[in-house]
This record gives structure tokens, sequence and C-alpha cells, in this order.
């Protein structure tokens, strides 16, 4: 079966959805399938090691010439889409997107959508008037060419439902990579200067503080001594500025380390270096960087919004939080026996032990297969 994934206009070089698109396009080229991934704008400079992966997996990388404006399609990338665009299957990510759009115009192949948590209740309460005029007018006509969603969990089928599409939706899960192999799990603590004591919060996504409630955990972990904070992420939209503003003046200053993106090995250092996972957005479709640190063992704290995704604490590999619960958490956690850390880390392994990208891909397949022509 030959597939098209079609990356969006601009995405972020650490948005989660490159990594999704990554692993699972991998996932179905090493399976024997003819996979392509247009992108419709350059390859991220800034995460070879995430091009490399597309290479590396047998997906072939293609990019079309890209617009200066997000709402228009250069004529090159027009004809490009008219005359070399062939497929059983075109996949779509994320909505929102006008690219996606004209592009799903200008094609009668059949048209996979994943919304990647976009239409998550929590997440359509911003920007709500905009949000709905743009869909009322763009969106929904363009779901109508739309012959399947992927949604990441029941709450994101029932936002879909609710977002106006009518049609066939199928539950799948994100995947996970296999944790990297001989991880230092003291290399985070000696090159922060960490004592040995201390535990450890690590929270790895973009910087975007009030949708990650990035200030509720960094206000928690200031008032709990015994507390250390380690943020791993790019800036959104100059959200990384006003995070070390916010941090200079806490007390405890000292105890939060805002270290910018890592990957690779220095990213699975670590999450086998830290004591927990801190995760209390207002919504998530299904964090990868969550499903990678349970992936190393590394028992999580959640929003209930984020529990609501993928159960966290319901399963054991962790808790769940909110703004006013966190420091309290955390300072009980302080003192927890070694013997109840380890049954939260093998929880959390046990939580993603079947979400492979091979077993994931075996199931966008069997979609992809009822849906073709």
């Amino acid at each position: 079966m030959k597939i098209v994934h079609i990356v969006p206009y601009k995405l972020d070089a650490y948005s989660g959805v490159y990594s999704a698109i990554s692993g699972l396009a991998g996932a179905l080229a090493r399976a024997g399938h003819d996979v392509e991934a247009w992108n419709l704008s350059p390859w991220p400079d800034g995460r070879p090691e995430l091009v490399a992966e597309f290479d590396r997996s047998g997906v072939v990388r293609r990019e079309l010439p890209e617009s200066s404006r997000p709402w228009s399609l250069t004529s090159a990338a027009r004809r490009m889409i008219d005359h070399e665009l062939a497929a059983d299957i075109v996949h779509l990510h994320s909505v929102f997107s006008p690219q996606n759009n004209l592009l799903a115009r200008r094609t009668e192949l059949p048209l996979v959508l994943s919304p990647h948590g976009v239409l998550l209740p929590g997440s359509m309460g911003k920007s709500t008037l905009r949000k709905q005029a743009y869909r009322r007018l763009v969106e929904i006509p363009a779901l109508r060419r739309i012959a399947a969603v992927c949604a990441l969990s029941e709450a994101e089928a029932a936002g879909v439902r609710d977002f106006g599409y009518s049609g066939r939706i199928k539950v799948v899960p994100n995947g996970v990579p296999e944790p990297e192999a001989g991880v230092d799990s003291g290399a985070l603590r000696r090159g922060l200067e960490i004592a040995t004591e201390a535990r450890i919060g690590l929270y790895v996504g973009r910087i975007q503080i009030d949708h990650k409630r990035l200030n509720v955990i960094a206000r928690a972990v200031s008032a709990t001594p015994g507390w250390q904070l380690v943020v791993v992420g790019s800036d959104y939209r100059g959200d990384g500025a006003r995070l070390e503003a916010l941090v200079g003046a806490l007390p405890g200053a000292d105890r939060i380390h805002l270290v910018g993106p890592r990957q690779g090995m220095e990213l699975a250092e670590a999450y086998a270096g830290a004591d927990v996972f801190l995760l209390l957005s207002h919504s998530e479709g299904m964090s990868m960087a969550l499903l990678e640190a349970l992936s190393y063992g590394l028992p999580a704290v959640v929003s209930p919004e984020v529990e609501e995704t993928l159960s966290v604490a319901g399963r054991g590999g962790g808790w769940t939080a909110d703004g006013d619960s966190l420091a309290d958490l955390l300072s009980g956690l302080a003192t927890l026996p070694e013997e109840a850390w380890g049954e939260r880390r093998v929880a959390a392994q046990s939580i993603v032990s079947d979400f492979t990208w091979e077993a994931v891909a075996a199931e966008y397949l069997s979609l992809y297969e009822s849906v073709a022509v």
C-alpha cells in the first residue's frame, strides 16, 4: 500500500506531532509499505535526529515549495499536488491548517485525518469565537472530504463528534519508541549538580506557560524543599522568556533548571535520571513525552484532564494533581518509601507495554485498507 503523510505548515520542530508522524510512517515503511512524508514547509534543521529517523526507516521525504502565507499554496506546490501526489491513502495531520484544507480540495484520493488533540474540549476552549467561525466556514466543509478520523482517545473522539464530523472515527493511541540502551541514570543529576538526596521533577515539552500550567508547577516546586525541577523544551511564542522571569522571582529559583530542548541520549538521560514526570496540561491528545517517560519507568503526576486521556494514576503509574494540590502531593512524595517508588516504576512501564509503533501501525493499516479505493 502507498501512504502519503502530510506534515502541517510550519510545524514546530519539537512538536510531538512530528514524533508521532515519524514513528507511524517509519513503522509502516519497515512493514514493507511505500511511505512518503510531504512537508508543507522546509524540514527542520534543529532536529537532525528526527529527519534521520525518517530516512533510516525508508520513508521518502518530500518538500512542497513553501508559501509565505499560511492560507495559500504556491503555484509550484499546486502543480506538485496535481501531478505528483499519488497514493492509496493521504493522511493529514492536525486541523485549523488552511494549507491542509487547500491540499484536500485538490485531490480525489482517500483522506484520513489525525487531529492530534486539537479537538479536545479543553483545547477548543481557546480562541473560541475565532475557531468557531473558522469551523463553520472552512473546517466543516473540508471534513466532508475526510473518509475517516483517527482519534487518540475516546475523549478526543467525542470532541470530533462535537466539532461536527459525522463520518467514521477510529480510536488509535500514539506509539512509543523503545527506550535507549545503556543510559546513564546519574548523568542528569551530575550535569546540573543536584544533590543525591534531592528529588527531581521533570517536564518535557514546549514552553507554553498557561496551557501546560508551568507556572503552577514552578510555584509548587519552589514551595517544596527537597524537590528540584528540570524543564526541557523549546520556546513557544515568547513564553520561554516569561518563564525565566517568573522563575527568577520565586524563592528557591536555584532549584529550577530551564535547560532548553534536548534530544537523543541527553533526553533519555533526563527520563532515566528524574524521579517523577510532571504534566498538568489543560488538555492533551496523547503526549509523546508522557509516553516516553513512562517507557523509562518514570512515574508521572498528571492533571485530571491528562488522566482522562491516558489512565496513569488509575493504573498505578503515578498520581493526579491540580494547581491547589501539587505542592502537598510533592511534599508527601518526598518521603515515599523506596519500595513504593519501585511499584510505581513497574506500573508506569506496564502502561505503555503494548504501545509499540508496530502494533499501532497495524491498527492504522486496517483503517487505511477499509477506506482505500
